[in-house]
């Protein structure tokens, strides 16, 4: 990813792992410490690569999005079924959602 911010690419796309595997293999929910510690590691590399981002020397003429989200929520160490935890995911963007819808 560090590679990818510091070249002219107009488009970037990854996918951490950690709070998947965690909580397939140990279990979804914020009292399962490994499951918390991957979302504290990705926290702790998002925030790496936001500031990789603002340290650019064009930054300041750039229009960066960044998007951080989950692909599931979770119930014990599965998904995929009606419940309210299997539906909920994460969402967070770098720039009002209302911004965005007006371009």
């Amino acid at each position: 990813m560090l590679e990818r911010i510091n070249s002219n690419d107009d488009f970037i796309f990854g996918i951490y792992e950690n709070p998947d595997i965690n909580g397939h293999g140990t279990g979804f929910g914020d009292g399962n410490y490994r499951y918390v510690s991957g979302i504290c590691n990705l926290d702790t590399l998002s925030y790496d690569l936001i500031k990789a981002i603002e340290a650019r020397s064009t930054f300041a003429q750039e229009d960066w999005l960044v998007v951080i989200g989950s692909d599931h929520g979770g119930h014990m160490t599965m998904h995929g079924t009606q419940k309210i935890e299997d539906k909920t995911t994460f969402l967070a963007a770098s720039k009002p959602l209302k911004e965005l819808l007006n371009k």
